[in-house]
């Protein structure tokens, strides 16, 4: 993941998987890439898309904790996400106030949390996804790791959302 100046991009990548996201949260703007073997895509969200995004994932009631720790050197507090669907189902949130990220989880179920996560958990496409923070270093960030990669085929939401479907649905 990198940052810089309100814009993040984060990649995850696995052999001849690469999938990266590219958030400005200064203009609220999200785009993707995803490449698997040949197969390669991007899509640019519109505002109207990025809510269909929020929208397809669970809903949460925040609870805030008064717990507070130490991840990657940074002072975090916890915040604790209950499904507002099944409230047996909840989410540990480690956010930090250090890192200066304006609006940083404004494309997330957790938009209320006015930090930067360092630990948390994501549902997505039938998987639960657990990051967090082992490492954050200061260093400078190429602008052109902020831009998003616009390679393959430009493709909307729905043909994005269709895509990654099929493909988790493989790993089951």
């Amino acid at each position: 993941m990198n940052f810089k100046d309100g814009k993040v991009s984060s990649t995850i990548q696995k052999a001849n998987l690469r999938f990266s996201q590219y958030v400005d949260c200064n203009n609220r703007t999200f785009s993707t890439y995803f490449e698997y073997g040949s197969d390669q895509f991007h899509a640019v969200f519109s505002a109207d898309e990025v809510n269909e995004l929020v929208d397809s994932q669970d809903t949460y009631r925040i609870e805030w904790s008064k717990e507070e720790d130490t991840i990657a050197g940074y002072d975090v507090k916890k915040a604790v996400a209950v499904s507002k669907t099944n409230p047996d189902d909840k989410i540990e949130l480690w956010y930090t106030d250090q890192i200066s990220l304006p609006n940083a989880n404004w494309y997330n179920p957790f938009k209320e949390v006015k930090g930067t996560l360092l630990a948390y958990a994501i549902d997505r496409y039938g998987i639960r996804m657990v990051f967090r923070a082992k490492l954050v270093e200061e260093k400078e960030v190429d602008a052109a790791l902020l831009e998003p990669l616009i390679k393959g085929k430009s493709i909307n939401y729905a043909a994005f959302n269709s895509k990654m479907n099929d493909l988790f649905k493989t790993f089951e």
